[in-house]
Parts: structure tokens; C-alpha cells; sequence
């Protein structure tokens, strides 16, 4: 069980700066392996020293689960939409 707290920041620019950098990185990586494992139709076990150095070594797990999350989800999408017959979206 994990608890999460959300927290209002008072951030200078520099800081503003490199939050924003990092999650940009961080989602643009979830982006990169997910359209992997898409294209597989698949996901498998990815190992840490594929993921960008810019995320910590802490982070990369949550990362692979966050991903997982999202190739399910568009695997469902992509499933669905064959069964009703329909063109199936591009990921």
C-alpha cells in the first residue's frame, strides 16, 4: 500500500525549471518504451540500463509500472476497436 501526498511547492525559477525537465524526460521515456513494447504487442521485462540516466535509479520502477499501465490500456483500446469492427488507433 503506498500513500500519496500532494504538496504545494515554493519553487524559484531554477527549481520551476528542473521539475519541469524531469517530468518531461520521465514522460517522454514512458512514451518511448511504451511505443516499444506496442509494437511488439507485448510488454516484457525491461531492464534498468535501457532507461534514460536522467531518471533516478529509484524511479524506474515506477516508471515500468506506470508504462505497463499505459500499453495495457492501449492494447484494450486497440482490442476493442478491432472487435466492433473499426480501424484500430495508432499508438
Amino acid at each position: 500500500m503506498y500513500i500519496t501526498i500532494k504538496l504545494s511547492l515554493d519553487l524559484n525559477e531554477h527549481l520551476k525549471h528542473c521539475l519541469t525537465w524531469y517530468e518531461t524526460i520521465y514522460h517522454g521515456e514512458i512514451k518511448r518504451i511504451a511505443d516499444i513494447f506496442i509494437k511488439e504487442n507485448h510488454s516484457y521485462e525491461y531492464l534498468y540500463k535501457n532507461i534514460s540516466n536522467h531518471i533516478s535509479f529509484h524511479s524506474k520502477h515506477l516508471l515500468k509500472k506506470n508504462t505497463n499501465i499505459v500499453v495495457d490500456v492501449k492494447i484494450a483500446e486497440r482490442s476493442a476497436a478491432l472487435a466492433v469492427g473499426a480501424t484500430p488507433p495508432i499508438a
